[in-house]
């Protein structure tokens, strides 16, 4: 008879999940939705954890509940050092939100529009694809 092996890589990161959490994860998660994890524990290390109000407003999304706000998650804390991050056409986008401008692959745009615009070859509402409000 075999016996299931688990992929190293894939043991790291229940391992990490278990460290972090004190337990284990929920089974049947996915490789990518572990390696999410440890990059969220590892963001929130170095910068700490998400301000309260925020955690209970996805926590209330997940569970399908009314929120208080009618702004998109993304606006709470649009601010220098914030990051977004937008699906579009199979790929993920992250563009870094500075004090005059934002960062995406190495190069500084005075809007979002115009990173917007360099992503998908169209004119669109920098705000409007990342899914913030002005």
């Amino acid at each position: 008879m075999t016996r299931n092996r688990i992929d190293p890589a894939r043991q790291a990161l229940l391992e990490a999940w278990q460290r972090a959490y004190g337990n284990s994860p929920p089974k049947g998660l996915s490789e990518k939705t572990l390696q999410l994890a440890q990059d969220y524990n590892k963001q929130a290390r170095q910068h700490g954890p998400l301000p309260t109000a925020t955690r209970k407003q996805l926590l209330k999304i997940a569970r399908g509940q009314k929120t208080s706000s009618d702004r998109p998650i993304a606006n709470l804390h649009r601010k220098p050092g914030a990051r977004l991050v937008r699906q579009w056409k199979g790929q993920t986008y992250v563009v870094d939100i500075l004090d005059k401008g934002y960062l995406w692959q190495d190069q500084v745009y005075g809007s979002l529009s115009e990173v917007a615009r360099t992503i998908t070859g169209a004119r669109w509402s920098g705000p409007r694809f990342f899914g913030v409000q002005v």
